[in-house]
């Protein structure tokens, strides 16, 4: 086998292997992400005991409000963050939106330790010259329906 050929291997395996760690990183933040639920039950619970009961120990309706907004605003940035994730998934799959690839992974080193080490090796087999090349070429021609000419 030339040496071509093996890297052509090595790069498939890797770039597979970081599709699924993007998977189950994605998986993970999903199931994180419904903490936003519990806060936003939280604060709607309070916000039910405010209105029920009218004395001084019922907790304020600022208190309620903040932790629903902030458990809502929780759940729908850590769905925006999966969904992000899962789509870096499918792009490395099909060899496109290197960038995106290499922005979100830039934002998954937040999450220490996992996401930092899953952001270094996606930064490693992307700016290698023969993965950039595979993102560059480009895809395979698609079979026309009608008549050619």
């Amino acid at each position: 086998m030339d040496p071509q050929d093996r890297q052509a291997v090595i790069d498939d395996e890797h770039l597979k292997l970081l599709s699924l760690g993007y998977l189950v990183s994605g998986g993970f933040t999903a199931v994180f992400s419904l903490f936003g639920l519990f806060y936003a039950g939280m604060g709607l619970f309070m916000l039910a005991v405010t209105m029920t009961q009218k004395s001084s120990s019922a907790p304020p309706v600022a208190v309620a409000l903040l932790f629903g907004t902030m458990g809502l605003l929780f759940l729908a940035i850590f769905i925006v963050v999966t969904l992000c994730k899962f789509r870096v998934a499918s792009c490395l799959k099909q060899r496109r939106g290197r960038t995106f690839c290499l922005i979100v992974a830039g934002l998954t080193a937040i999450a220490f330790p996992y996401g930092t080490m899953l952001s270094v090796f996606t930064f490693l087999v992307l700016c290698r010259p023969s993965v950039v090349q595979q993102f560059n070429a480009p895809s395979a021609p698609t079979a026309s329906v009608g008549p050619s000419v």
